[in-house]
């Protein structure tokens, strides 16, 4: 019998807790980890590579379809739903008979679920064109779509990385990947060396997240990376101006000057 290696997903500590314990009940199966938000969970899924996961739909910030989403297709574990009453998710489920569990459900039903899971890997059956309509199908349906928003990992004194939530997708952008930071009304526009991402975040709120970077301000709208400053040249009325090592130009108004030691190392 192969042993079923698992991830238990979900922002309820007691549905956590339940599943874990019906698993302890089963044999062949090695439970790796359990997570209570959907950022735990692509990074579990990314580093562990189980076989399959318990995956609750309804977490806050990122929902299950959003953390599928988010993964290299070929690296997406077999899955077995839990949520409760979603009539997108249903929908969904119903089109492509995959498994679920509705909460609440009972002890009986959720061993149905793991056997049926259970002779999908006997059979080598992974279904993987499926999972992936069922997750093209609740994204449309539910209309999940916006503009890109900061997920803030709270986790992380100092961050490495950006959080970005877009079109139901989380990418991770590298902290040295980014040139600068422009605002830009409700929003700032994350420059990166290769694009840029609209972000609905506040200037402000970006420059307590990157405390302790090497992210400055050189402008009440302009945060710059100081790894990408390549000179300084003196502007109009005793403003500055930094020059970039890909030759773009940001403006350093009076006020900020005081960060120039610091960008200049």
């Amino acid at each position: 019998m192969k042993t079923i290696r698992t991830i238990v997903i979900d922002d309820e500590k007691e549905a956590r807790d339940g599943i874990s314990l019906l698993l302890q009940k089963s044999e062949g199966i090695e439970l790796l980890d359990t997570c209570e938000n959907g950022l735990e969970a692509i990074r579990a899924i990314e580093n562990l590579k189980p076989d399959l996961i318990f995956l609750d739909i309804q977490m806050p910030k990122i929902n299950g379809f959003e953390v599928l989403n988010s993964l290299q297709p070929e690296s997406i574990p077999k899955v077995i739903f839990v949520t409760a009453y979603d009539q997108y998710a249903l929908r969904a489920f119903e089109v492509h008979a995959s498994d679920y569990l509705l909460k609440p459900f009972s002890d009986t039903r959720f061993f149905e679920a793991l056997a049926h899971v259970r002779a999908e890997f006997d059979n080598q059956n992974k279904n993987q064109e499926g999972l992936q309509k069922i997750i093209t199908d609740y994204l449309q349906q539910a209309d999940v779509q916006e503009v890109e928003r900061l997920i803030t990992n709270t986790t992380q004194p100092s961050p490495s990385q950006l959080i970005v939530k877009t079109n139901g997708k989380i990418i991770f952008i590298p902290l040295k990947e980014i040139t600068h930071i422009v605002a830009q009304n409700y929003y700032v526009n994350v420059h990166t060396i290769k694009e840029s991402y609209l972000v609905r975040e506040s200037l402000k709120s970006l420059e307590v997240h990157l405390k302790g970077t090497s992210f400055l301000r050189i402008h009440r709208s302009v945060m710059v990376n100081s790894d990408f400053v390549k000179e300084v040249e003196p502007y109009f009325n005793g403003e500055l101006i930094v020059r970039l090592k890909n030759d773009e130009k940001l403006k350093v108004s009076r006020s900020y000057k005081k960060n120039l030691p610091k960008i200049l190392g």
